[in-house]
């Protein structure tokens, strides 16, 4: 078991970055440097200490660098992160094509915002594959399509606002079906447990 704060860091940087860029908007260029900069410190973190597991972790069906805080137990929120085979694939996957779309997909039309909501959805995207149980993953799921539905709005196409709110409304619909499968399924191992269990969410089965 490893040190779970470079995994944290994951998160933590984007949404940092996110913010020098944002207070960055009066000098031209100066918020681009700083995305730039967060990509390559989230590409450093993940290479520091994720990408050494990955020939020994890739197969494996155990999870690393894992840390819960319970926020709120009569709700069963709590920050439970963890990384496995799959979801380090997903994190290095994400980390090296958000610098990609930096590098090469330059937008100077209000650049500090468009930066500023490409990181925020790294780090939600990041906070998605290394959430360790459902309601959290949901939280994080939900989350993204906050900046998805500004950065559409924003730098899109024809009708670009049209696609951005079909696409917040159906997502987030589609989302409603996610939901009532978790509460489900926290119901359900509540009837199982006879009751034990604080609320329907406090024991949701841990993602795999």
């Amino acid at each position: 078991m490893h040190s779970s704060l470079w995994l944290s860091a994951l998160l933590v940087v984007p949404l940092l970055g996110s913010l020098g860029a944002a207070l960055g908007r009066g000098k031209q260029g100066l918020a681009y440097a700083v995305a730039v900069a967060s990509a390559v410190v989230e590409n450093g973190d993940r290479r520091r200490d994720l990408l050494p597991l990955q020939r020994a972790r890739r197969r494996a069906q155990t999870f690393d660098f894992a840390t819960r805080y319970v926020v709120s137990a009569p709700f069963g929120l709590a920050y439970d992160v963890a990384l496995d085979g799959i979801s380090l694939f997903m994190v290095e996957l994400t980390a090296i094509v958000v610098l990609l779309a930096l590098l090469g997909g330059r937008d100077k039309r209000r650049e500090p915002s468009f930066v500023s909501w490409l990181l925020i959805l790294t780090s939600f995207t990041m906070g998605s594959f290394v959430a360790h149980d459902l309601l959290e993953f949901f939280i994080f799921f939900e989350l993204t399509l906050v900046p998805c539905y500004f950065i559409i709005s924003g730098w899109g196409g024809a009708e670009k606002n049209k696609a951005a709110l079909k696409f917040f409304i159906y997502t987030f619909s589609a989302s409603a079906f996610l939901l009532i499968g978790i509460l489900y399924l926290g119901l359900a191992h509540q009837h199982q447990t006879q009751g034990r269990s604080p609320s329907p969410t406090a024991c949701l089965p841990r993602r795999r």
